[in-house]
């Protein structure tokens, strides 16, 4: 019990620091390294439930199923013997990838449970995954119609309001469920982390905190609390509530992550590349530590690993585009030139605004020989066309020291170049047309002229 309190005490002093100046540096969780197109994000996905009535699943904060209590074991969380049986096939058959089996299995759940949310949420995890979000969404906000605290479906619902930009319409759908069970200390988690994404740090702290009220070993509790902190910029104070929440807990994928991404700060991607991988050891199922980790594979030219890791990444979460663009980039490394631009074209009509699209398709055309049955002056032409496109795109925001001047720059000149060698190969040509046409002249004139000197020579010698 001294342990236990000693610990609730250190964590105590850590929140208390919150009044120290730890500098003005903010850390962004999503971020773009132009030399690749690689993006570094947070969104989380959703998980099939495993159909024990209130035993469902959850994401751990990063996308890991875990079982949790959703409530007692009574109707509407209580499926019937078919509806269950239904409900079993439609997750082993989601988790197979079987999706259009899974979709038809959980609508005759449905059908034989109308008032159950679990059948209600899994099928929106299908749509999910087919790319479907706003599908989804429907079927996840039906689902917690049928309870409204249905954690799963509450925390669903909420990611794919964040990932669309409407983070307060997020906030008010968790504080709702919140309400309705003010005692559940999962959904106040939930609130913090929504509340983090939300940007509302300080109202994320006082959440985290009414959850370690209920619980003070609540290692998901402390990680929201690490997380407001890396956000605000106390970079040394969200380490060392990471390095706590790992010595209590050392089973959440999402804290691995964001150790990650500080060592990444640090500049020690070697370390970075071994959370990365404890994360998805933990969590099969993480998109971003997935893509995380191809990013780095990618920059040490390992594009076969990371194509791998992309790959998996977008089955998971087909509808995040981050993912084609860095996955474009991944096939570009490896020499796949149409594989790469379908990828990045795919990018570019999820994320039509986005400039590092533009810059990437732009060294696309300029590094792949033969893309699309191009000629050599007409790839170098768009690859130029591009980098313009890209510096409208940034506008005040490009930087002096941006790479697409070098690029633009070293274009000029291989323009200028293959220009002057179109040019003698054309001149190349035609000399060799004008040598080819004099002499099928001369073949010709001397054709005409041998018979006429023969008859002559024959006359001469007076022979009939």
């Amino acid at each position: 019990m001294r342990s236990v309190w000693n610990m609730k005490r250190g964590l105590n002093r850590c929140i208390r620091r919150l009044q120290i100046a730890h500098g003005a540096l903010m850390v962004c969780l999503t971020f773009f390294v132009m030399a690749c197109g690689a993006a570094r994000t947070s969104r989380p996905g959703s998980e099939l439930g495993d159909g024990t009535g209130p035993a469902t699943r959850q994401r751990d904060g990063q996308g890991k199923a875990v079982t949790g209590a959703a409530g007692s074991r009574k109707s509407p969380l209580e499926l019937s013997p078919t509806g269950k049986q239904y409900f079993d096939t439609g997750v082993m058959a989601g988790a197979s990838g079987r999706l259009k089996e899974a979709e038809q299995s959980f609508r005759q759940a449905i059908q034989s449970d109308p008032a159950a949310p679990q059948p209600l949420y899994n099928l929106g995890v299908v749509y999910e995954r087919k790319g479907a979000d706003l599908k989804a969404l429907n079927y996840y906000q039906i689902s917690i119609e049928k309870k409204g605290d249905y954690l799963p479906a509450v925390s669903a619902a909420a990611k794919i309001l964040l990932r669309y930009g409407k983070a307060e319409q997020a906030v008010q759908t968790v504080h709702s469920a919140s309400s309705k069970s003010p005692g559940n200390i999962k959904l106040l988690i939930l609130y913090s982390d929504v509340l983090v994404s939300a940007q509302r740090y300080d109202d994320a702290i006082r959440m985290a905190k009414r959850a370690l009220r209920i619980d003070e070993r609540s290692a998901m509790a402390m990680l929201q609390i690490g997380k407001a902190n890396l956000k605000m910029g106390r970079i040394e104070l969200a380490e060392s509530v990471f390095n706590q929440v790992v010595s209590i807990n050392d089973k959440i994928s999402e804290v691995f992550f964001l150790q990650g991404m500080l060592e990444l700060r640090k500049g020690f991607n070697v370390l970075a590349i071994r959370k990365f991988e404890k994360a998805i050891e933990i969590n099969p199922f993480y998109p971003e530590a997935l893509n995380n980790l191809a990013i780095e594979y990618m920059l040490a030219g390992n594009y076969e690993d990371a194509i791998e890791m992309l790959e998996r990444a977008i089955q998971i979460t087909p509808s995040w585009g981050v993912l084609y663009l860095n996955y474009g980039n991944a096939l570009r490394g490896a020499g796949r030139w149409k594989q790469a631009l379908s990828a990045l074209s795919k990018a570019r009509k999820m994320l039509p605004t986005t400039p590092a699209i533009t810059f990437n398709m732009a060294v696309l055309y300029y590094a792949a020989d033969g893309l699309g049955g191009m000629s050599r002056m007409a790839r170098l032409k768009k690859s130029r066309d591009l980098f313009a496109r890209y510096k409208a795109e940034k506008g005040a925001s490009l930087s002096k020291s941006d790479e697409s001047f070098k690029y633009i720059k070293e274009l000029d000149v291989l323009l200028e170049r293959e220009q002057v060698r179109l040019q003698r190969e054309r001149e190349a040509a035609a000399k060799a047309k004008e040598r080819q046409q004099a002499k099928k002249s001369n073949e010709a004139a001397g054709a005409q002229s041998k018979p006429g000197n023969d008859l002559e020579k024959a006359e001469d010698d007076g022979w009939e």
